[in-house]
């Protein structure tokens, strides 16, 4: 799946990024998985809160840190609150079941671990760490293939330094592309790939 890294030093704001495809990626069904909060609720009007609040509410999935929402229900009215920290957004054409989906990727992300920790196993204590630190910033196959089969669209934020986006959909991707043409100089955008992704 094709997709874009997008960071700028001085912002790192998924509203700012992705305005020109908010009514657009509004359609989808979003399973949302977050560091603190989904949503920055103290900037919000006390009627965006009240009602944000019930969202969270309603569309607990039984994880800790994690949402399910069907479409219009966060995206786009909640845009300019998205906490822009730690934020992973994994969008769907259709209904899916979010505890069958967080059970597989979870399955995924424990088979990169063990692929490494049987690699590292296999190194001289003194190669382990460089090992780790390798895999930290490498391809982590298991998971981004799966990805690349079971979402329609992915956002990624890393530590609140850039936001990635992945989609099936092209005309989404050129659109945010031709938008930050334009948008500033310092804004830096790298065409990258859901199955190489390394985070």
């Amino acid at each position: 799946m094709k997709g874009i890294k997008i960071s700028n030093d001085s912002v790192c704001d998924f509203e700012y990024f992705f305005k020109p495809i908010l009514i657009d990626i509004g359609t989808y069904h979003w399973l949302w998985q977050y560091e603190n909060e989904p949503c920055y609720p103290d900037t919000m009007p006390e009627k965006e809160r009240i009602e944000y609040l019930a969202i969270l509410s309603d569309s607990n999935t039984g994880q800790l840190n994690c949402i399910y929402t069907a479409p219009s229900i966060i995206l786009p009215k909640f845009a300019p609150y998205i906490h822009n920290d730690w934020s992973d957004l994994y969008g769907f054409s259709n209904n899916v079941n979010p505890t069958d989906f967080l059970r597989k990727l979870e399955e995924k992300q424990e088979q990169d671990t063990l692929n490494i920790t049987f690699t590292m196993d296999n190194l001289p204590f003194e190669e382990q760490a460089t090992a780790y630190e390798n895999f930290m910033q490498s391809e982590k196959k298991a998971q981004y293939e799966y990805l690349n089969k079971a979402v329609d669209c992915c956002f990624f934020n890393i530590d609140g330094t850039f936001w990635a986006f992945f989609t099936r959909n092209e005309s989404l991707l050129l659109k945010v592309k031709k938008y930050l043409e334009n948008l500033s100089e310092e804004t830096v955008v790298e065409d990258v790939m859901l199955e190489n992704w390394n985070s």
